[in-house]
């Protein structure tokens, strides 16, 4: 009744050597997962923070475009003021000679 059954696969060491060079072998693996997988983590959450930052990055950069914009627009609005002011005072300037140049009565 104690015979073997040849269709099970019964492997032993061959000796206590190789039983803890296996051991070794499965913790060395194992703290290379883990290595790994800390690894991976650490990456994941350098990712998601430098996505963030981007993404603030971002929304900076629209409200300095809309900033540059509306200054633009006043300088736009302060050179046509100007213009108009040179203007005028061309044509003061013009009326006033007329004044001063017409013969006195």
């Amino acid at each position: 009744m104690n015979e073997r059954d040849p269709t099970k696969d019964e492997r032993k060491p061959a000796n206590a050597f190789e039983a803890h060079a296996q051991t070794v072998i499965q913790v060395v693996i194992t703290a290379i997962l883990l290595w790994v997988g800390n690894a991976v983590l650490n990456v994941r959450d350098s990712t998601i923070r430098l996505e963030a930052s981007s993404a603030q990055s971002r929304d900076d950069v629209k409200d300095i475009k809309a900033e540059l914009a509306a200054l633009r627009t006043q300088i736009l609005g302060a050179t046509a003021a100007g213009l108009s002011a040179q203007v005028q005072i061309k044509e003061l300037e013009g009326r006033v000679g007329k004044i001063e140049g017409a013969p006195r009565k």
